[in-house]
C-alpha cells in the first residue's frame, strides 16, 4: 500500500511541476498587466501633448515666431521620450521655418536636412515631399536656382510615387516652380512641357490659382523665348483668367509683364495704361509692387522722364526688402546708376555701379554663403556614404546567406573547429574590404572639397577682377565711336583701351595657368631658353599696363645666356613679376634685371624702388592671399606671386622674395641647368633665331 503511494506521488510529479509553471505565469500577467496599461497610458499622454505644441506651433510660425520657438522647446524633451520619428520630423521642419524667417539660412538648411531624414526612416512620402520643397524654397532665398531645381524635382518625383492622382495641388504648385527655374536658366522647351502639365492637372482639378500661375509663366517663357506674340496671347488669356477668379496678385503680375512687352515693342502709352492697373492691383504683395514700380521707371525712362524714373526706382527700393542674397535689388541699384549715368551725374552713377557690383561680389564671397554650400556637400558626401554602405551590407547580408548554407551542408563532413576558422577568415576577408571602401570615401571627399575650394577661388576672382576692365574696355569704345570725339581724345581712348586689353589679357592668361596647375593638367616641356630678348620683349609689353607711369628699366643680362626651361611657364613668371615691380613703382623709379649662369643653376633677380611690403606681407603674397592695389590705384588678383612660385616650383626651381617697407622687393628665381626627356627640338643658338625660338 505504502509502495503504490510512493510510485502514484512520483507518477504525477512532473504534472504538478507543470501546473506551479502555469499558476506563476498566470500571476506574472496579471501583475505586470497594469504597469504595461500604465505606461501605454504615459506614452499617449505624452504623444498628445506634444503633437498639441507642434500644432501650435505651426499655427504660429507666420504670425509669431517666437511664441512657437517657445512651443517646440516644450516639445522636443517629449519628443525625444518617445522617440517619435515622424513627429520629430515635424519638430525640425517647423524650427527650419523660423530660423528662415530670422534669416538664418544656415541653421535652416540643417533643420530641414534633420527633420528630411526622420521622415524618410519613418517612411512617409508626403512629408519627404514637402521638405524636398522647402529645402528648394530655401535655395531660391540663396540664388542657387540648380539646387532649387534638383530639389523641386525630387519633391514631385516623390509625390507621384505615392499616387498620380494623390495631392494634384501640390503636383501643380510643384510644376509650376520647375517650369519657372527652368525658363529662368534658359531651359525654355522644358520648362514649356513642364508648365502644360500644371495647367492640365490645373485644370482636372478645378485649381483656379494653379491654373492662372502656369498660364502667366508660359507668358513669360515665351518673352524669354522672343517670341512676342505667343506671350502676348498666352499673358491676355492667363489675365482673362485671373480677372473670372478674382487672383488680384496675379493679374498684377500679368499685367506687369504685358507692361515689359509694350515697352519692348515701343508702346510706351499703351504699356503705362498696363502699369497703373497692375499698381492698383499689387497692394499687399511688396514683390509685385516693387517689381511694377521698377517697370514703371523703365517706362518713364524710355520715355525722357529721367526724374519719373528715378522716383520710381527709388520707391521700388523703398518697398523691397533689402536681403543679404536679393537678386532683385542689386538689378535695382544698377538700373538706378544707368538712370544717373543718362542724367549726366557720373559720379552717382559710378556710386551705384560700385555699389552694385559689391553686392554681387558679397554673394558669391560672403562666409555664410559658403559655409550653406559647404553643409550642403556634408550632407551629399554623408548621403553618399550612407548609400554606399547600405550597398555594402546588402552585398554583405547576401554572401553571408550564402556562406550559411554552405556552412550548413559542410558540417556534416567538417568538424566544429574548421567552421570557426572558415567563419574568421571571412571576418577578416570582409574587415578589409570595409577598411578599403572607407579609405576611398574618405579620398574622394578629400578631392570634393579641394575641387570646391578651387571653384570658389576661381569664380570669385572671375567676378572681382574680370568685370571692372572688361567694363572699362566698353566705356571706351563708347567713346571711340562718339563722333565728337576728338584726334587727340581718340589717342588717348586709344591708348587706355590698348592698356585695358594687356591686363585682361595678362590676367586670363594668369587664370588659365593657375587652374591647369591645381588640376594637374599642365605638362612641362623643356627647351632652351634665350634669356635676354625674352625680358628685353616682356619689358616692352609691360610698359603698356602703366603708359603714365615713366619707370626706368635695367636689363643686366648676357645676350648669349641660355638654359634649358619651360619656355611659356617661364615667360608667365617673368611677366607677373615685371607687371608687380612696375604696379608698386613710382614715375621715376627704376626696376633692374639681373641673370647670372653657374654650374648647377642660373638665378634671375628683379629688383625694384617701390613702396614694398613687411616680411608677413610677403609670406601672404607668396600664399596667393594679399591682393593689393598700385601706386595708380591699379587691382590685382592677388595671385600672381602664388602662380609664380607654383610654376618656378613645378620646374625643380625656387623663388625667394625680400622686401622693406617703402624700399622695394627683390625676387630671385633659380632654374637648375638640366634637360628633361619631354623637349622641343634644339634650334641653333644663332641670335638670329631668337625671334623665331621666343615666339
Amino acid at each position: 500500500m505504502v509502495i503504490n503511494i510512493i510510485l502514484l506521488r512520483e507518477h504525477f510529479a512532473p504534472i504538478r511541476s507543470i501546473l506551479t509553471l502555469l499558476l506563476g505565469g498566470l500571476l506574472l500577467i496579471c501583475w505586470s498587466s497594469p504597469v504595461i496599461m500604465f505606461a501605454q497610458t504615459q506614452d499617449e499622454t505624452l504623444k498628445r501633448r506634444a503633437s498639441g505644441y507642434l500644432l501650435l506651433s505651426d499655427e504660429l510660425i507666420t504670425t509669431n515666431p517666437t511664441a512657437a520657438e517657445e512651443y517646440l522647446q516644450k516639445a522636443f524633451p517629449l519628443l525625444e521620450k518617445l522617440e517619435d520619428y515622424s513627429s520629430l520630423g515635424i519638430y525640425y521642419k517647423n524650427l527650419g521655418r523660423i530660423q528662415v524667417s530670422r534669416d538664418e539660412f544656415v541653421e535652416a538648411l540643417g533643420s530641414y536636412l534633420a527633420g528630411l531624414r526622420y521622415f524618410q526612416v519613418a517612411k512617409i512620402p508626403t512629408q519627404v515631399a514637402l521638405s524636398y520643397a522647402l529645402l528648394g524654397d530655401l535655395h531660391v532665398a540663396m540664388n542657387n536656382s540648380v539646387k532649387s531645381l534638383e530639389y523641386y524635382q525630387k519633391a514631385l518625383s516623390t509625390m507621384r510615387g505615392v499616387s498620380p492622382t494623390h495631392e494634384i495641388r501640390k503636383q501643380v504648385d510643384y510644376l509650376c516652380t520647375i517650369g519657372g527655374i527652368k525658363s529662368q536658366l534658359k531651359q525654355s522647351l522644358l520648362a514649356t512641357k513642364d508648365l502644360n502639365e500644371a495647367r492640365r492637372l490645373a485644370q482636372q482639378d478645378a485649381y483656379q490659382y494653379g491654373e492662372g500661375l502656369a498660364l502667366l509663366l508660359l507668358g513669360r517663357n515665351k518673352v524669354i523665348q522672343k517670341k512676342l506674340d505667343e506671350s502676348m496671347d498666352l499673358l491676355s488669356l492667363a489675365l482673362g483668367t485671373h480677372e473670372r477668379y478674382k487672383l488680384s496678385d496675379l493679374q498684377a503680375q500679368t499685367l506687369n509683364e504685358l507692361s515689359l512687352i509694350d515697352l519692348n515693342t515701343d508702346q510706351i502709352d499703351l504699356g503705362l495704361q498696363h502699369n497703373n492697373r497692375a499698381l492698383k492691383l499689387a497692394s499687399e504683395n511688396l514683390q509685385t509692387r516693387s517689381a511694377t514700380y521698377h517697370t514703371r521707371a523703365k517706362l518713364m525712362l524710355n520715355k525722357g522722364a529721367l526724374d519719373s524714373a528715378a522716383y520710381y526706382c527709388q520707391k521700388a527700393l523703398q518697398i523691397l526688402p533689402q536681403k543679404k542674397w536679393s537678386k532683385e535689388y542689386q538689378e535695382l541699384i544698377e538700373f538706378k546708376g544707368s538712370i544717373f549715368e543718362r542724367k549726366g551725374d557720373l559720379s552717382n552713377a559710378l556710386l551705384h555701379y560700385e555699389w552694385s557690383k559689391s553686392l554681387t561680389d558679397s554673394a558669391l564671397t560672403d562666409p555664410l554663403r559658403q559655409v550653406f554650400e559647404r553643409k550642403q556637400l556634408e550632407y551629399t558626401m554623408i548621403t553618399t556614404q550612407e548609400k554606399t554602405r547600405a550597398r555594402y551590407d546588402a552585398e554583405l547580408s547576401t554572401e553571408r546567406q550564402e556562406r550559411a548554407i554552405t556552412i550548413l551542408l559542410s558540417c556534416l563532413i567538417l568538424i566544429i573547429g574548421a567552421a570557426f576558422f572558415g567563419l574568421s577568415l571571412f571576418r577578416q576577408r570582409i574587415n578589409r574590404k570595409l577598411r578599403v571602401q572607407n579609405k576611398e570615401i574618405e579620398e574622394q571627399k578629400d578631392q570634393l572639397l579641394k575641387l570646391n575650394q578651387v571653384k570658389d577661388h576661381l569664380f570669385s576672382i572671375i567676378s572681382h577682377d574680370l568685370r571692372s576692365p572688361l567694363k572699362a574696355i566698353l566705356a571706351v569704345l563708347e567713346n571711340l565711336n562718339d563722333p565728337d570725339t576728338q584726334s587727340t581724345e581718340r589717342l588717348r581712348w586709344f591708348n587706355l583701351l590698348r592698356q585695358q586689353t594687356a591686363r585682361t589679357s595678362s590676367l586670363l592668361e594668369n587664370l588659365l595657368y593657375w587652374a591647369q596647375i591645381q588640376m594637374n593638367r599642365y605638362d612641362r616641356i623643356y627647351e632652351p631658353v634665350h634669356l635676354y630678348p625674352l625680358v628685353k620683349e616682356l619689358i616692352e609689353s609691360v610698359q603698356l599696363f602703366a603708359p603714365d607711369k615713366p619707370v626706368n628699366f635695367h636689363l643686366d643680362v648676357n645676350p648669349n645666356l641660355v638654359f634649358y626651361s619651360d619656355a611659356n611657364m617661364l615667360k608667365m613668371a617673368l611677366r607677373n613679376l615685371l607687371v608687380n615691380a612696375l604696379k608698386f613703382s613710382s614715375a621715376g623709379q627704376s626696376i633692374f634685371i639681373h641673370a647670372d649662369q653657374g654650374e648647377k643653376e642660373t638665378l634671375i633677380e628683379i629688383k625694384d624702388e617701390g613702396i614694398g611690403m613687411t616680411q608677413d606681407e610677403m609670406e601672404k603674397a607668396m600664399q596667393g592671399r594679399l591682393p593689393r592695389k598700385g601706386t595708380l590705384g591699379e587691382s590685382g588678383s592677388g595671385i600672381g606671386l602664388s602662380l609664380v612660385r607654383q610654376s618656378i616650383e613645378n620646374q625643380g626651381g625656387t623663388l625667394k622674395g625680400f622686401s622693406d617697407l617703402q624700399k622695394g622687393c627683390t625676387f630671385i628665381i633659380s632654374i637648375p641647368n638640366v634637360k628633361n626627356k619631354k623637349q622641343k627640338p634644339d634650334l641653333a643658338l644663332d641670335p638670329r633665331s631668337l625671334a623665331v625660338q621666343n615666339q
